[in-house]
């Protein structure tokens, strides 16, 4: 037995001494009373060792399954995609958590800021933080498609499953073209190409309108769109889109994403002699252009896809700016695209006092066809995952998500269609967002949702043009 020394120096002296002594006695005190508690109880039979008592099964009682929620956390977009995750992550967790190995695994959110809007290398340090110090099995969200495709290279590099955003083409490309390199990246929902048609249909609506209302047969039609990767697709069909609904292309403008100004943009749109501005912004810059555009009384329809205008904050945030803005994806009252949909919509407003926007509700489903692609493949082994993965056919928030192959040009983006993800064409009227897309009559494939009501010109643009 080895006994600690114990220096202890006497008062204006410098010479130890050493309590070994007195320890070493101590010692051979506790030897004497173990002697004779062992002298009485030494002949008594030991009692009968019992079984450990079976422990009732807790709803979750494996390690944690930890996923990585990335996104712009000090943006609008960010919030909602952590709020649409977490109450998933909480539904499942309440409902015993995930199976893996006759074990129910609870999920553990790791919230992770990339600022992805204003720094790329940012985005690619978060993510590889969350893999190696927070040690996360998976990894959901984002949107930004310039980070992304750096935060891909990195989730890669580590065999991580990412579901991610990002409506660019280049991801799906690399899936494509690199498979057992890029195979462990998919879409949460469409992208860019996939949406393409559905991103200019309510051209043709409002270019009926400037014939009908204002008596010009050729409308003219400039494009605004963001200075990003992911618009690209858009930005190459612009032409083909506005001359099949009999309008004229009179040039294109490409803001930055984070612009504080954009007057300058839209007053030579005026004085180009546009009836209608085509615009798809998805950063911070979407506001921007919606109150300028109202400011300055622009003299054309505002449509297209603005990122901020489907929040229901909207128009608090313009200080009522942005009235007749049409835009994709949204409308203030929720409609029943499937079951689930109305029952989610409710439960996100009465938690989080805003209603959730339609896109980042495909976040909240990647969490459930995640959990469900486990359970099936009974592991987290990644590449069991893709597996079940690709055969994910699930039906969500906002209709039948199915993921394409990776042989397809859109490899492992989700479906559009009436048959699966559908989306809406809406616009701001007296301050509410209706829905305008699909028409009311049902024309496009027999699908039509309640409330739907007719486009409107702004009253100043018709104003404007009627004295021309």
């Amino acid at each position: 037995m080895q006994f600690k020394i114990e220096m202890v120096f006497h008062k204006g002296k410098n010479i130890p001494y050493c309590k070994e002594v007195k320890m070493r006695k101590a010692f051979w005190m506790v030897v004497v009373v173990v002697s004779l508690v062992a002298l009485v109880f030494g002949c008594a039979p030991a009692p009968a060792e019992k079984a450990p008592a079976a422990e009732e099964p807790t709803p979750t009682q494996g390690e944690p399954i930890k996923i990585a929620i990335t996104g712009p956390m000090t943006h609008s977009s960010g919030e909602q995609i952590w709020w649409n995750c977490t109450i998933a992550a909480e539904e499942i967790n309440e409902a015993g958590g995930v199976s893996v190995g006759g074990v129910k695994r609870p999920l553990e959110l790791v919230k992770v800021d990339t600022n992805e809007l204003t720094s790329v290398p940012d985005a690619a340090l978060a993510i590889e933080r969350a893999i190696t110090v927070n040690k996360v099995d998976f990894i959901v969200g984002s949107w930004n498609t310039e980070p992304v495709l750096a935060m891909q290279d990195v989730a890669m590099d580590y065999k991580k499953i990412f579901i991610t955003e990002g409506a660019g083409t280049p991801m799906a490309d690399r899936v494509k073209e690199d498979y057992e390199r890029y195979k462990y990246w998919f879409r949460a929902y469409y992208s860019s190409k996939e949406a393409v048609p559905y991103y200019y249909c309510a051209i043709p609506q409002f270019a009926d309108l400037v014939r009908e209302e204002l008596g010009i047969e050729t409308p003219k039609v400039a494009v605004m769109m963001d200075k990003a990767e992911w618009v690209e697709p858009m930005v190459k069909a612009a032409d083909y889109f506005i001359t099949e609904a009999g309008c004229e292309n009179i040039g294109v403008w490409r803001p930055s994403t984070t612009a504080t100004d954009v007057s300058a943009e839209l007053l030579a749109i005026k004085d180009a002699g546009a009836q209608i501005i085509f615009h798809i912004m998805y950063g911070p810059s979407s506001m921007v252009v919606a109150k300028q555009w109202d400011e300055l009384q622009i003299p054309a329809a505002l449509v297209g896809c603005n990122g901020e205008a489907p929040y229901d904050t909207f128009m608090e945030s313009t200080h009522g700016l942005g009235n007749y803005l049409a835009t994709l994806a949204g409308s203030s009252e929720p409609v029943a695209v499937t079951e689930k949909t109305i029952p989610f919509f409710d439960k996100f407003t009465q938690k989080y006092g805003e209603k959730p926007q339609t896109v980042w509700c495909f976040f909240y489903d990647a969490i459930y066809r995640l959990a469900e692609a486990i359970e099936r493949a009974d592991t987290l082994d990644a590449d069991a995952l893709v597996v079940e993965l690709e055969k994910t056919d699930y039906i969500g928030v906002m209709g039948r998500e199915v993921w394409y192959g990776p042989e397809t040009d859109d490899a492992h983006g989700v479906r559009m269609g009436p048959e699966y993800v559908i989306t809406t064409g809406a616009q701001y009227q007296d301050g509410e967002l209706f829905i305008i897309w699909p028409p009311a009559d049902g024309s496009w494939h027999g699908v039509s949702f309640p409330g739907t009501v007719e486009a409107e010109l702004p009253p100043w643009m018709v104003e404007y043009w009627k004295g021309k």
